[in-house]
């Protein structure tokens, strides 16, 4: 890391490797800093985008992992053809979804957060998600004509088509909602207020001291539809279900406080969240490629997926 760390004009008092990245610690102004040296995947344009949102938050209050500049005053580092992002460590714990109130609390920061960075930057308005979702249900169809015509079925193959009807319903129910619903013009609006969502809120990159709300690691920041960040979290929320969970309605009024939510962006959100994005996930990990055994993670998670069934039907109905 020594060559990425000179372009920063640091000479590091330990560098140990952490979660695919690698903590640095340095001294600066006569202070030890911790920071995370991190190979990035996004393309310049997004880091530049990424500092900025950073920017505006701190300068509103919040607290966020701020980029330290390199010696060129960039907040990121080309080395040998790869991208390199010093950011700010920040020490406090993961924020944990199966805790209603802690959740609660990082809704309403991030209803807060998409308010204080619209208008950083403007777009077009972004694609529609139907069309994407279309793609899932194909995928479903081809696989289950696929098993119509196997000689012998697997544990797996069974589990799929035991309860293929119930999620090809929800699928084409979701979308057919999606359709009828306001989202075109929300989409639009999104564009005209300059709304950006993190698009990776998972418990990670949301860390919590007190009640303090703290957001981290900005790489996949763009410009687009706020409410799709909340549907990600909601769904987390849904995984980790709790028995006593934040109700679906508190969560829209949580937001809602801090940031606009129109009756019809119910609709959408609903219609988001019934939608079964998971059960399209695992069934394109494991049918997209040829396997000589069922792998045990990807059995479980089916398995997981489809006992959650009436406690993520019951969530959305209340």
């Amino acid at each position: 890391m020594s060559k990425q760390l000179q372009a920063y004009g640091i000479i590091p008092a330990s560098c140990v490797k952490s979660r695919g990245a690698h903590r640095v610690e340095y001294r600066a102004g006569g202070r030890t800093l911790s920071a995370i040296l991190r190979k990035e995947t996004a393309g310049e344009e997004a880091l530049g985008l990424a500092h900025e949102a950073k920017e505006r938050l701190a300068q509103a209050g919040f607290t966020v992992d701020r980029c330290v500049l390199t010696a060129a005053g960039k907040p990121f580092a080309r080395i040998d053809g790869d991208i390199y992002a010093l950011t700010e460590y920040i020490s406090h714990k993961e924020a944990d979804f199966s805790d209603a109130e802690i959740f609660l609390r990082v809704v309403g920061e991030t209803a807060a957060m998409h308010e204080a960075l619209k208008g950083l930057r403007r777009g077009e308005p972004e694609e529609s998600p139907v069309r994407r979702l279309e793609r899932g249900m194909d995928s479903l169809r081809k696989v289950k004509s696929r098993l119509n015509i196997e000689k012998r079925l697997s544990d797996i193959d069974v589990m799929f088509l035991k309860n293929y009807g119930y999620y090809r319903e929800r699928g084409e129910a979701a979308i057919k909602s999606l359709k009828e619903s306001g989202l075109p013009r929300f989409l639009r609006r999104a564009a005209e207020e300059g709304q950006l969502r993190h698009n990776s809120l998972k418990e990670e990159n949301i860390l919590i001291n007190g009640r303090e709300v703290c957001f981290a690691n900005f790489s996949n920041i763009s410009l687009g539809y706020g409410l799709f960040d909340l549907e990600d979290l909601i769904r987390r929320h849904m995984k980790a279900l709790p028995q006593a969970p934040a109700p679906f309605r508190g969560v829209i009024e949580e937001y809602g406080r801090r940031s606009r939510v129109e009756d019809g962006e119910v609709v959408v959100l609903k219609a988001l969240l019934a939608y079964p994005s998971r059960f399209v996930k695992i069934c394109g990990q494991y049918y997209g490629k040829k396997h000589a055994f069922i792998p045990a993670g990807i059995f479980s998670r089916m398995e997981r997926e489809v006992s959650a069934i009436e406690a993520r039907e019951k969530y959305l109905e209340g």
